[in-house]
């Protein structure tokens, strides 16, 4: 394998473990935000609103996450998000 083919493979490789590590941090918080609205829904209501303070702030990460992902998509040519946008649903905020 001459130089380029082997520099084109390792840039593949960096990409793509680029994209797998913050598609994994968004599933992370996404997984978080299902939780947060889970233990909202069954707590008492003097723990709600704390809750509902950590589920926004889980909610914005996870929007953080996901336009970081499309911006790396983006940087590579690929310019349709449909998909990901349904894979990787934010979940809707809740109130106090």
């Amino acid at each position: 394998m001459n130089r380029l083919a082997a520099f084109e493979a390792e840039l593949r490789e960096e990409i793509a473990g680029s994209l797998g590590r913050v598609a994994e941090r968004l599933e992370a918080e996404i997984r978080t935000v299902r939780r947060l609205a889970t233990e909202h829904a069954a707590a008492t209501p003097e723990h709600r609103p704390a809750l509902a303070q950590e589920h926004a702030a889980a909610r914005a990460r996870a929007k953080l996450y996901l336009w970081y992902l499309q911006v790396q998509r983006e940087a590579i040519g690929l310019y349709q998000h449909g998909r990901l946008l349904e894979t990787y649903a934010i979940p809707s905020a809740i109130s106090g």
